[in-house]
């Protein structure tokens, strides 16, 4: 059974072909799955664990003691979605994104903290999305293809 969605004069359909080969892909390489699957995890906790938190409002009265916090931070380091699409050539893309709107705005600051409230070290304005999530993806690739590579070349 197919699922379309109209906008306009648009149509897009998705029949159960790519569930299928994603099924096939999931029996002759099972571990492919898995694979895939621990290196966005890895990603995804050491992204989480550096993306930068905003700073809560503080305000002190004169003899220093707090009379006011507000929380500023609008929760972007939890918002994480991981997937597979399959295209229409058939290749499968793997993927890692923050889901909040703005993400790929944020950009390192001079006072920028991490999840432990230490100070990142990287430089002030490199975009956060590139450095997090972009760059170990790219770095990841060539590790990934090759144990898929390796798996294929034992089980066939």
């Amino acid at each position: 059974m197919a699922k379309s969605w109209k906008s306009g004069s648009a149509e897009v359909s998705i029949n159960n072909d790519a569930k299928l080969l994603l099924k096939m892909v999931n029996a002759v390489l099972p571990s492919a799955s898995k694979i895939m699957q621990e290196e966005l995890s890895r990603i995804e906790r050491e992204a989480q664990t550096e993306w930068p938190r905003r700073q809560p409002m503080i305000r002190k009265d004169e003899q220093g003691n707090t009379v006011f916090i507000k929380q500023t931070s609008k929760g972007s380091w939890r918002l994480w979605e991981q997937g597979v699409k399959v295209r229409a050539d058939g290749t499968l893309d793997v993927y890692l994104r923050n889901t909040a709107p703005y993400s790929f705005y944020i950009k390192f600051g001079i006072d920028s903290k991490n999840s432990k409230g230490e100070d990142i070290v990287q430089p002030t304005g490199k975009n956060v999305s590139q450095t997090l999530l972009i760059a170990p993806h790219r770095k990841t690739a060539n590790k990934v293809v090759k144990a898929l590579a390796d798996d294929a070349a034992r089980r066939l």
